[in-house]
């Protein structure tokens, strides 16, 4: 399992040249998850590596999550504090990147190196990006 590290996009770096130099330093048949650092996966209740090896014996190579946002229970984004945990000091689940910002509310959370433009997807509502 190769991990794509905080921060980084094929767009971000270089034209993708960070991408294509990561590519060759994993197995064509490895997965990559695309993690930003504000960002928590969830993958059902199970760890990444298992919910990826689930997802390759059900013949899927990429996995999209949709965005949940996160506000204070004032509708704020407040800063944060050490106490109380991130959860409860961002209590409400909401839609800002689709609803205010105009954005999408999904994005690919992990994919397999060598299949990575091929199909199928899983578009799964209970996986979260």
């Amino acid at each position: 399992m190769s991990i794509h590290p905080e921060g980084k996009s094929c767009s971000d770096i270089d034209s993708g040249a960070w991408c294509h130099g990561a590519y060759r330093k994993v197995d064509v048949e490895d997965w990559i998850i695309h993690a930003d650092n504000d960002e928590f996966h969830y993958y059902g209740g199970k760890s990444a590596v298992d919910f990826l090896e689930e997802m390759e014996r059900k013949g899927f190579n990429e996995v999209r999550g949709q965005y949940v946002d996160r506000v204070a229970e004032s509708g704020e984004l407040t800063h944060i504090q050490t106490e109380p945990n991130l959860f409860a000091q961002y209590a409400l689940q909401c839609q800002v990147i689709k609803n205010v910002a105009g954005g999408r509310d999904f994005k690919t959370m992990a994919y397999k190196v060598g299949r990575c433009t091929l199909r199928p997807v899983l578009e799964a509502p209970g996986v979260s990006a």
